[in-house]
């Protein structure tokens, strides 16, 4: 294998998945703002979305560029600069790319704070928050005066819509564009940059199909997700294994009257302080809060199968009949009840005579010795393929 070849290929491979990681990471840190003020989600914002064009800017460099092997070392010095805007200029040498004033004003404000505004507060004789006011400057470069909100009480300007649309369309087409190059790039060298990870935050960026190719549309459409979930759990008739195991957990006493607002963290990533203190306090109040969160932990854990709960019940039921705890026709109806809704292929398959029997039974067909005695040798088979959910 080329040694340049699999540098093409693989180190920029992982470098586009952190790429789409930092921006991601920026949209969200937007959607944290209230006001353009000075705070850690302002310098998260242009600090993840500076990264994380920047890295995309070198590796469409890496992909374009003629690089010779004798050379590397002078090659990777010229990447160590921090200016978008001599990045995009060296770009634009060796592909084509053509971006509105929007975006090149984008560049403009990356670089700038990355350059000047990052470090700023560590200068003794400075006050000013620099960053904010480099992103407002562009803010009311490209919208419309009435377009932009004021907050009532300190004046500053308001991360509202227009705002979010304003750097979602800016940030999304820069993405797409950069992208699309080094598709472009990867064809040219016949490597395979441009793929990426399955559900990664990369592939959301890159790949996503959102109006005005709008990455701020991506915050939205995961929200009206999260919420629709939570209204699917709430009022679905249907049911399935998981749902019967929360249908089984207590609830804490937590304040109904703030879900709202709770929820309306929870749909943007982000889960509030108050809710983490209120579920702190109340657990107090239990008397073995270990047991609690090793139940509640199982929630949203994938190497769960929570059929097998369900199964160990009915094993148990099993279990209890043979050895004389329960009597035969309570025993068959409860084995009817609890069997015909789990739905796990495995399972139906497995249970799907000594279900049957139990029916004939509860319906006078077949007399209470031959029922026993099919039961027992049903309970063979299924020690055979349950041997791990036995109880010792």
């Amino acid at each position: 294998m080329n040694q340049l070849w699999a540098y093409k290929n693989f180190n920029m491979g992982h470098e586009l998945d952190i790429s789409g990681e930092f921006i991601y990471d920026g949209i969200e840190a937007l959607n944290e703002m209230i006001c353009i003020e000075e705070g850690s989600p302002l310098f998260s914002f242009l600090y993840h979305t500076s990264v994380g064009i920047e890295r995309l800017q070198k590796i469409i460099i890496v992909l374009f560029e003629d690089i010779k092997f004798d050379e590397y070392e002078e090659f990777e010095k010229s990447l160590i600069t921090h200016s978008h805007q001599d990045l995009h200029s060296r770009i634009k040498r060796s592909a084509q790319i053509k971006f509105n004033n929007r975006e090149n004003d984008f560049l403009m404000l990356v670089t700038n704070f990355y350059k000047s505004a990052r470090y700023n507060r560590f200068n003794i004789n400075t006050s000013e928050c620099k960053e904010a006011n480099l992103f407002v400057e562009f803010v009311k470069k490209h919208l419309k005066p009435d377009e932009i909100e004021y907050h009532f009480i300190t004046g500053k300007v308001m991360v509202n819509e227009k705002v979010k649309n304003l750097v979602g369309r800016t940030l999304g087409s820069i993405a797409n564009k950069y992208y699309s190059l080094i598709r472009e790039g990867a064809n040219k060298n016949g490597t395979y940059t441009y793929e990426l990870l399955a559900d990664s935050k990369a592939e959301k960026i890159f790949l996503g199909n959102y109006r005005n190719k709008s990455l701020q549309e991506m915050k939205i459409t995961e929200s009206i997700a999260v919420k629709e979930l939570i209204a699917c759990i709430r009022n679905t008739e249907e049911t399935c294994a998981f749902l019967r195991f929360l249908d089984e957990i207590e609830p804490l006493d937590i304040d109904v009257n703030l879900i709202n607002e709770y929820l309306s963290e929870l749909s943007i990533g982000n889960i509030p302080q108050t809710l983490i203190d209120e579920v702190e306090t109340l657990y107090e109040e239990i008397e073995h809060p270990k047991n609690r969160i090793e139940l509640i932990s199982l929630i949203g854990d994938t190497c769960v199968a929570f059929e097998f709960f369900e199964i160990q019940e009915v094993i148990t039921l099993i279990n209890d009949y043979i050895s004389g705890k329960l009597l035969a026709e309570p025993f068959a109806k409860e084995i009817e009840e609890k069997a015909t809704i789990i739905d796990d292929e495995e399972f139906i398959e497995i249970f799907e005579d000594l279900i049957l029997i139990c029916k004939k039974f509860i319906k006078g067909q077949t007399p209470e010795e031959s029922f026993r005695n099919d039961i027992v040798e049903q309970f063979e088979i299924v020690k055979e393929n349950y041997s791990f959910l036995m109880q010792s």
